[in-house]
Formats: C-alpha cells, sequence, structure tokens
C-alpha cells in the first residue's frame, strides 16, 4: 500500500464509529491482536524469573535479562520511527510481531546468558508494535471520546496481562510450554492486528521525522514520573516472582505477587485518574512516591513468614505506581506546551525505558548485597528520591507561575 493510501485509510478511519460502541467494533480486530500480545508479553514477564530463580541462576543475570528488554525498548523508541517511515505502519508491525515469535522460540534453544540478547529484541520490537498499535487507537478514536476508548483498551491489556501472569503460576507454564503458549499468541496477534493497520497516526512519509524526546525535552514532572514507573514497575514485575522464592515462597504464590500488582493497578487506575481531573495531577503523582515509600518501610518492618499481608502491601504499591504513567502523560501535555502526540508519546516512552533499565540492575545488585531485603531496601530509598525531587520540581513550578508583585 501506498503512502498516499496509508494516509486516506488513516483519514476515513478516524470517521468510523459515531458511538463507543460502534468505536470499539471497529477496532475489534487490532485490540484482540493487542491482548494476545499482552497476555504473552505477561506469560514470559513472570515465567521467565520464575524459571531462572528455580534453575539457581544469580541474581545479577535475571537482572541483566529484565533490564535487557527495557534497553531494547528504549532503542527501539529511537529506531521505530525510521523503520515505520521506511516499509509503512503495517509492513513494520508485521515485522515487530514476527520477530518477538521468533525470539521467544528462541528462549527455549538458548542458555539463560542468551537471554539476555533475545529480551532485548523482545523490546525493541514490543517499543514498535507499541507505538502503530496505541498511536493507531489514538488516532482511529474520534477527540469526544478518545479517553474512553484508550482507557477501555488499555484497562483490557491490563487485564490479558494479568491473565498472562497467573497462567505462568500453574505447573504446564515450565520448560518448552512456557514458551510455546507466547509464541503463539504472538502468531495470532499478527493474524488480527496487521490486516487491521491500513495507515497510521501520521502518514509513513512523516513518521521518521517524529524523534523520541530526551529527558530535557519532556516536561520534568512528567518524565520524572514516567523514570519513576519505569524504576519501580518494572522492577516489580520482574523481580517480584524471584524474590518470593528467595523468601521461601512456592512457585504459585510467588507468581501471584506480580498478579496482586496488576490487580492494585487495575483496581486503582480509574480512582486514581478521577482524582487527578479534580486536583492538581503532580500533587497526585508526588503522593504515589510517598505511598510506595511507606509500604517498602512496612515490608522490612514486617515479620518473616507473614504471606497475607505481603500481596495486599504488594497490590497497594502497583495500584498507586503503575497508573502514575497515564497521569504524568496527562501531567506533560498540561504542561508541556503544543508538543506533537507522536513525539511526546516517544519521548514518554524511552523516560519509562530509561528508568526500566536502571531499576532492575541496581535492584538485583542490592539483592546480591543485601540478601532478598535488598529489593525492599531499593523500592524505598528510590520512591523516597523520587518524592523529594518531585516536591521540589512542583515548588519551584509554582513558585515560577505566582504572580509577582
Amino acid at each position: 500500500m501506498s503512502a498516499e493510501e496509508e494516509e486516506t485509510a488513516s483519514t476515513s478511519l478516524e470517521c468510523t464509529g459515531t458511538t463507543f460502541r460502534q468505536q470499539m467494533l471497529a477496532l475489534f480486530p487490532l485490540v484482540l491482536g493487542m491482548l494476545g500480545m499482552q497476555a504473552a508479553a505477561g506469560v514470559l514477564g513472570t515465567g521467565i524469573p520464575l524459571q531462572m530463580a528455580l534453575a539457581a541462576v544469580s541474581p545479577e543475570t535475571i537482572g541483566l535479562v529484565a533490564s535487557g528488554y527495557a534497553a531494547g525498548f528504549a532503542t527501539g523508541c529511537l529506531i521505530s520511527p525510521a523503520l515505520i517511515a521506511r516499509f509503512g505502519y503495517r509492513k513494520a508491525l508485521a515485522f515487530f510481531v514476527m520477530l518477538q515469535a521468533g525470539a521467544t522460540v528462541g528462549l527455549a534453544l538458548l542458555p539463560f546468558e542468551g537471554w539476555i540478547a533475545l529480551r532485548a529484541v523482545m523490546g525493541f520490537c514490543g517499543a514498535g508494535a507499541v507505538v502503530i498499535t496505541e498511536g493507531w487507537v489514538n488516532a482511529a478514536a474520534p477527540a469526544r471520546m478518545r479517553g474512553r476508548v484508550f482507557g477501555a483498551v488499555n484497562m483490557l491489556g491490563r487485564m490479558a496481562m494479568m491473565t498472562g501472569q497467573a497462567a505462568a503460576a500453574f505447573p504446564w507454564a515450565a520448560g518448552v510450554l512456557a514458551f510455546a503458549g507466547p509464541a503463539f499468541l504472538y502468531a495470532v496477534a499478527l493474524v488480527f492486528m496487521v490486516p487491521s493497520v491500513h495507515g497510521g497516526p501520521l502518514p509513513a512519509k512523516d513518521a521518521g521525522k517524529s524523534r523520541s524526546l530526551s529527558f530535557l525535552d519532556t516536561p520534568a514532572i512528567a518524565a520524572v514520573g514516567v523514570i519513576h514507573v519505569g524504576a519501580v514497575g518494572t522492577t516489580l514485575i520482574s523481580l517480584a516472582p524471584a524474590w518470593g522464592v528467595l523468601v521461601g515462597m512456592s512457585m504459585g504464590a510467588a507468581a501471584m505477587l506480580t498478579v496482586s500488582v496488576q490487580i492494585g493497578s487495575f483496581v486503582l487506575q480509574g480512582p486514581l485518574s478521577w482524582l487527578s481531573d479534580r486536583v492538581d495531577r503532580r500533587f497526585v503523582i508526588l503522593s504515589s512516591a510517598i505511598i510506595t515509600t511507606f509500604c517498602a518501610l512496612a515490608l522490612l518492618a514486617m515479620p518473616a513468614g507473614l504471606q497475607k499481608p505481603l500481596f495486599l502491601i504488594y497490590a497497594l504499591i502497583g495500584g498507586v505506581t503503575l497508573p502514575v504513567y497515564a497521569l504524568s502523560f496527562a501531567t506533560a501535555f498540561d504542561h508541556g506546551g503544543a508538543a506533537a502526540n507522536f513525539r511526546l508519546s516517544s519521548g514518554l516512552l524511552f523516560n519509562w525505558a530509561l528508568g526500566a533499565v536502571i531499576g532492575p540492575t541496581v535492584a538485583t545488585a542490592a539483592i546480591a548485597r543485601l540478601g532478598p531485603q535488598g529489593l525492599l531496601h531499593f523500592l524505598a530509598v528510590t520512591s523516597a528520591a523520587t518524592a523529594c525531587l518531585l516536591a521540589l520540581l512542583i515548588f519551584r513550578a509554582r513558585r515560577s507561575n505566582a504572580p509577582q508583585k
């Protein structure tokens, strides 16, 4: 399909569906494929650290595998616009999804050290797929219902990821089956998504002009927010199962720690979004970092052997941390000027990946030095430092906006 045809298809898509239901039905094949990718990511995100922990792989290697995905994701944010410009949205999306499926099969064939490179490839492809699919959904929905459509897609995606994470706790989700299932989901996603993408959020010939923003080009409070989500959220999702095994939990219980994080975010996403529309979003982001700090301190003070409170506290941490990405995105548009959707989204994704690279690496180093408690020290120190930095930025922003006498 030519660039002109893609642009025409993109324009016509925005007109399809005059109600919320019709809009969701028009996007159904694409969303179904996105859910397949999210479910596959959930299985792998939980299953990989579980298998490595059960095989007594060093915490440093587990952290490098987690950071490898984030590093690939950051690279994908930078390079995917050029690939989209060169090949168009449909071919680029097919390339990203097919390569993810191939890399998933490779996990069953290579030793643990080889997983670092494979997860980096999957992160690179994941970034490209997110830029195309989420940008497509955002562009296809009319402005009057864009929030509802995008919010519904995100909630469905979170449910799909939680389903994948829960599936990773079952005994059958070990060995070769742990990779055959996600590879099959990627193949199904390819079948549904690629025919649905005729054009994209930008004409293909203009996509290469968009570049991922650096930290300094993104509104500072929003950048700090997504970096915190990347550092804390990725660390929890990647390392919580391994941490559970290290403190003596069963494989199933350890996997449910990650599910608890996602359940908490699913439950609190709506209330936090509602609250952020009624008070200054920046204070909601600051409160999230403060609550996470106190939760980590509570875990440090908790006696060994108690499991039920662990799930509740992990759910609360996930509930106040993961939704901060959406709040940071909204804050960027509130205070970031007239930046283009595509560039701002790419910049926030890049900053998220920056935190996701640093977080698991530092956390696993803390675990190696301090034992399982090192993860909790990481959460407490990182969240406290984020809260202090956010408080300083908010104070400076409000002071600079105050009327001069």
